[in-house]
């Protein structure tokens, strides 16, 4: 389609075919394009944005929605941390309890052990051993005796088991019997 007419002189223009090649100059080509899309211009009255209080209304609903959604998320991730450490405190209790358990089993010595695992890279977990065949403490003097172990999370840091830190208890006995002496001489 050719473009070479004036603009404002003739408003009955073939708009039909626009498979031709638009020529012309670009003020006919501006008019052109202006009958075929109308630019809407906007007056005063008409909105060109948002309202503060639209914008007050839509950040009150979404905080309304995100600030459960974070506390949800922030909790979760705490159960997680606090069920990862009793984990580790059940596993490393299970391990000191092996290691007392070998230890008394080969010596009969009695005595309280404590220590850390600040080798594994959590100092904050402690644990506590106590080896007795006392009968007061569950054993039978030179025949039974009574193994105990405690690990806990010492969450501020004075290196002493309190009653409101995290704590794993495992205990168990050992028979000594002259079929275990007869092999271990």
């Amino acid at each position: 389609m050719l473009l070479n007419k004036k603009p404002g002189v003739d408003s009955s223009r073939d708009t039909s075919s626009c498979c031709g090649k638009l020529t012309g100059t670009g003020r006919e080509l501006r008019y052109f394009m202006r009958s075929i899309v109308p630019i809407r211009r906007h007056s005063a009255c008409s909105p060109r944005g948002y309202s503060l209080l639209e914008l007050v209304a839509a950040l009150a609903l979404v905080a309304g929605t995100l600030v459960p959604a974070l506390e949800l998320m922030r909790h979760g991730l705490q159960q997680s941390i606090e069920t990862d450490r009793r984990l580790q405190m059940a596993s490393y209790a299970v391990s000191q309890m092996e290691k007392q358990l070998a230890a008394t089993a080969a010596t009969w010595a009695v005595g309280s052990y404590t220590g850390d695992y600040a080798a594994d890279n959590n100092a904050d977990i402690r644990y506590a051993a106590v080896c007795s065949d006392d009968p007061l403490n569950g054993g039978v003097t030179g025949l039974l005796m009574d193994l105990r172990v405690t690990t806990y999370y010492d969450a501020n840091g004075d290196d002493a088991l309190t009653s409101d830190e995290p704590r794993c208890d495992f205990r168990t006995q050992l028979g000594r019997f002259s079929t275990y002496e007869a092999l271990n001489p």
